[in-house]
């Protein structure tokens, strides 16, 4: 069987394992490997593309940080790089009932600097007739980015600083040596093996039933248990010219159902809404006549006359989230393995945080 010797090795092609991946091959030598045909196949293009703010996040939490350094670097290397986004703002808004939450996220904004704005409903009003309400945030530094044009530019980026990429190739087991790591890796023609220093996982929804499944390396319980939470949008057409995002204020499991859209179309979309499912290869009742009742009843929160507008089955994503709902990034000192990192629960805001992961990791080496 071929072996094949590296430096580090980033396991997951997602948005998070290709930014960091690339962050990692500007110092060594870097392979990235992932098991489906094409990277960000799973939740990082399934989501809505928002850079966010870092408004929403205690100010001791990994997603904290992460959030607000990762879109700083995030606007950076997106003009930079020629990749498509747009600082759009975000306007968010209540109903008299949430002015309490209203006020907590207007303090926070204070607390961390984020530029922003309390505005009149009249304001908002007279920009977009339809939305009705009594409270509104307008977070000005939020925005959007084109989900695959952002991978599209990592990959390049990877093979551009000699970074090795191995595509429909799944791993099957992490062994121990005296030098590091071996990985046995299904690829797509045959099985070979790696040979690596330093060991990145970064592979979303997989991490804890990998490790379950093939207890490499004696880690079979050192996960925490996910909760896998659906995300379902639909879309219409851009009924009244929206131009900046609009987001209530968040829920339990979720930043609310909102609006966004893309840079290329004339159709916005309305979502996520957050439904725990126990099947992540087949969830059951995807859209049907319950899920749109739900999806209107929330959005007739902020838009009252929304079922003037017919509202059509988009797409859904599914996210991992931990109890606490924050990142973890485990390294020696949590499970005693050299050169092995593991992040696990990465969900919102992990687009925005993932240049800033790939920085923090490349740095840890």
């Amino acid at each position: 069987m071929e072996i094949v010797n590296i430096k580090s090795v980033v396991v997951g092609g997602g948005i998070v394992g290709q930014a960091i991946a690339y962050e990692v091959s500007r110092k060594f030598d870097c392979a990235l490997i992932e098991k489906n045909k094409n990277f960000i196949n799973e939740t990082s293009s399934r989501n809505s593309g928002v850079i966010h703010s870092g408004v929403y996040y205690d100010h001791d939490a990994n997603k904290n940080f992460f959030c607000l350094d990762g879109k700083e670097r995030m606007y950076e290397f997106c003009k930079k790089n020629n990749v498509q986004h747009k600082m759009t703002g975000k306007y968010i808004v209540s109903s008299k009932e949430n002015l309490q939450k209203h006020n907590g996220l207007v303090k926070k904004c204070s607390d961390k600097g984020i530029p922003f704005e309390e505005v009149s409903n009249s304001i908002v009003n007279n920009i977009y007739p339809s939305v009705i309400c009594e409270n509104i945030l307008y977070i000005k530094d939020s925005g959007i980015v084109d989900v695959h044009s952002l991978s599209d530019c990592l990959e390049y980026k990877l093979n551009e600083n000699g970074g090795l990429i191995q595509k429909q190739s799944e791993l099957i087991e992490i062994e121990q040596n005296s030098d590091g790591y071996l990985l046995t890796v299904n690829g797509p023609d045959q099985k070979f093996k790696i040979k690596t220093e330093i060991l990145i996982l970064a592979m979303g929804l997989h991490t804890e039933k990998f490790f379950s499944r093939t207890n490499s390396l004696d880690l079979g319980n050192f996960f925490e248990p996910l909760r896998y939470m659906i995300g379902r949008y639909y879309k219409c057409k851009n009924f009244d010219n929206f131009k900046h995002l609009i987001y209530p204020i968040p829920g339990k499991d979720s930043l609310g159902i909102h609006i966004c859209f893309n840079l290329y179309d004339d159709y916005i979309t309305f979502g996520p809404d957050a439904e725990e499912i126990q099947n992540i290869n087949s969830p059951e009742k995807l859209f049907d006549i319950e899920t749109e009742e739900k999806f209107l009843k929330n959005i007739e929160t902020y838009i009252p006359n929304i079922r003037q507008h017919k509202l059509q089955p988009d797409y859904y994503g599914i996210r991992p989230k931990l109890p606490d709902q924050d990142f973890r990034i485990f390294d020696r000192e949590d499970h005693g393995f050299e050169g092995l990192f593991a992040l696990h629960g990465i969900e919102s805001p992990g687009l925005t945080s993932s240049l800033s992961l790939g920085h923090y990791i490349a740095n840890k080496i």
